[in-house]
């Protein structure tokens, strides 16, 4: 009997839309008052609210999985007391819950299939997210599948990552880590991006007054916000120009790899190869530390210059705006 009922309530829901938007925007609002959240949305269409209430009956019995097509229309997330926030205009998914002979006994443990998500016009804000770090991302369009995101696990692996008009910009502060927080727990949120590919992006860091802008980038790599861990394994880019304060000049092609540890305050790379073809110079960067903390950047390096040759090796700080550089030159070119 309690069965039936609930298949009752359940048919009702879903084959009445003004029913339909009671129990959407009243879900909304329990999820603002029960977390620091605030969820804003315009439009929303979910599947299993447009579906025969079988669909739903067989994927709780693990009978079948349970298709799930998501469609939002003005999105807005914000972090009560923080200043954090996430805004996209557009949100397309369309994905298949692995429920079959799992059922809904442990559905944040059950692994999605996304077919492809698809978000147009998204802006992310962050001055609080990580300690001494503002972040401001704008990205025109970003489409990505995943084999099995897991969400109890917080693990989001994608796959076929492709972002378009993308401006990213990051604000290292000189702010002292909160050693008063107690609060320990790691937060499980872990993207692998294998074969991501930017276009047209613009990135920015300061105070060190970098700003890259390319292309194209190609990309595989590991972001794992638990572990304050930011691995980009290899970077590919090409038709590049790099400005470093008043220094600005075009790069041809860049690869290498980047590696940002926010636990130990530092940012490391094993290797950054560039070659600039206009100037008839490549730049190989054996080895990269830069500190947060001390706001210290130490560099190894050997560059060609018009058939010139040199070993650099040097540091810059720029808390006291010191710098110390010692260019050994193996070979020099005078030909015209």
């Amino acid at each position: 009997m309690t069965l039936l009922l609930l298949l009752g309530g359940v048919a009702y829901v879903i084959c009445t839309p003004s029913a339909r938007t009671y129990v959407l925007e009243k879900g909304v609002e329990v999820a603002n008052d029960k977390t620091d959240y605030d969820i804003d949305l315009g439009c929303l269409y979910l599947s299993p609210f447009h579906h025969s209430p079988m669909v739903l009956y067989r994927a709780y019995k693990g009978e079948e999985d349970l298709p799930l097509q998501v469609e939002i229309d003005s999105l807005f997330v914000g972090h009560r007391g923080q200043d954090t926030l996430l805004y996209t205009h557009a949100l397309r998914l369309r994905a298949n819950v692995q429920t079959r002979e799992r059922g809904f006994a442990d559905i944040l443990n059950t692994p999605i299939e996304v077919e492809e998500l698809y978000l147009d016009e998204t802006t992310f804000h962050s001055d609080s997210l990580i300690e001494a770090v503002g972040i401001d991302v704008n990205v025109g369009s970003l489409c990505a599948g995943s084999p099995a995101l897991i969400i109890g696990e917080g693990q989001y692996p994608l796959q076929g990552l492709a972002i378009s008009d993308t401006y990213v910009g990051i604000d290292l502060r000189d702010t002292p880590p909160d050693t008063t927080n107690t609060d320990t727990t790691a937060l499980k949120m872990a993207f692998e991006v294998p074969d991501g590919v930017l276009r047209n992006v613009c990135f920015r860091l300061t105070p060190m007054g970098l700003d890259v802008r390319t292309n194209y980038l190609d990309v595989n790599t590991l972001v794992d916000v638990g572990a304050n861990s930011y691995d980009v394994r290899s970077i590919h880019t090409g038709l590049t120009r790099v400005a470093f304060g008043n220094f600005s000049m075009p790069v041809d092609t860049l690869y290498g790899d980047v590696c940002v540890n926010l636990d130990k305050n530092l940012i490391t790379s094993g290797g950054l190869h560039a070659r600039c073809d206009t100037l008839g110079a490549k730049l190989d960067v054996a080895g990269t530390n830069f500190n947060l903390e001390s706001m210290r950047a130490d560099v190894k390096a050997d560059a060609l210059f018009q058939g010139s040759k040199a070993r650099l090796r040097g540091y810059y700080d720029i808390d006291d705006e010191q710098y110390d550089l010692n260019v050994n030159i193996e070979r020099v070119d005078l030909s015209p």
